[in-house]
Parts: structure tokens; C-alpha cells; sequence
């Protein structure tokens, strides 16, 4: 019988480890953490939230990453981890267990692990992760209103 841990280390390849910290090094409870990765499409890269999770007593918690997560070309996981509000801590690792920890007051706006113009050539802009799906909602739009009008003169 194989126990739940082994099932998910065999599900689940990758995971960031977050240990929050205020000013003076004490531990932050009750911290949202959030982990988004991007995905690069073109000339865009899409913030993809992956997880997130909620800091425990001792201002630690875990966000799974699954194997499909978006990388980067050199196959390597780069995101940001958003701190509550806050503010950003970059992230890039190849894989595996990475441990961040973060003290409050010393983050930044979540740009060094930012996916440079120069990685996918010049305009390349980053973009909240929902605005990758607006095609397939433009389709869907235009298909519904063809089917209204469609129905609308049938039964005329």
C-alpha cells in the first residue's frame, strides 16, 4: 500500500516551500501567497497563477507545482510569488524543491525573473494570465450570435 505522500510526490514533481518573515524575523501568520509562473506566447507573456496557499504559525506553507506548469525556454520555472499585498518576490529554478524566504519590507514589484525583451525579441509585454483565453471568448461570442440570428430568422 502506498501512502499519500509517495501518491503526490508521483502526481506532483515540484514545490515551492515559502517561510514569511516581518521586519524584525519573526514569523507571519495568516500570510496569502500565490505562486504565477509565465507563459510565453509570441510576443506576450501571460502571469499563469499556479497556486497558492496561506501561511501557518510558523509563517510557512507549500505551493504544488505540476509537471505542465509553463517554463521558460531553457526549461526552467520563472514567475513571481505575490506576498499578500505586500508586494512580489521573484522566483526562477529548474525544477524540484525550492525554498524561499521572505522577510516583509524588502520585496520588490516582481520584474527581475520577468521575461526580458530580449528572450523573445523587441515588444515582447507581460499580461495578466485570463487575457491568453480572450480569442477563444471573441469565437465563442461571435458563434452565439450567428446561432441567435440563425435562430431568430428560422422561426420568423
Amino acid at each position: 500500500m502506498m501512502v499519500w505522500w509517495l501518491r503526490l510526490a508521483a502526481v506532483v514533481m515540484h514545490l515551492v516551500a515559502v517561510q514569511v518573515h516581518d521586519q524584525h524575523g519573526n514569523p507571519v501568520p495568516g500570510m496569502p501567497v500565490t505562486l504565477y509562473l509565465y507563459e510565453i506566447w509570441g510576443q506576450t507573456a501571460y502571469q499563469v497563477p499556479i497556486g497558492s496557499c496561506e501561511t501557518d504559525a510558523h509563517g510557512q506553507c507549500c505551493i504544488s507545482v505540476p509537471n505542465h506548469a509553463p517554463r521558460d525556454a531553457a526549461g526552467l520555472f520563472r514567475g513571481v510569488l505575490r506576498i499578500g499585498e505586500d508586494g512580489y518576490r521573484s522566483v526562477l529554478w529548474p525544477g524540484g524543491t525550492l525554498q524561499v524566504r521572505v522577510r516583509l519590507g524588502y520585496l520588490h514589484e516582481g520584474r527581475e525573473a520577468e521575461p526580458f525583451p530580449d528572450d523573445q525579441g523587441p515588444g515582447l509585454e507581460v499580461r495578466p494570465g485570463w487575457q491568453r483565453y480572450m480569442g477563444w471568448l471573441w469565437l465563442g461570442l461571435a458563434l452565439a450570435v450567428l446561432a441567435l440570428g440563425w435562430h431568430w430568422r428560422w422561426y420568423r
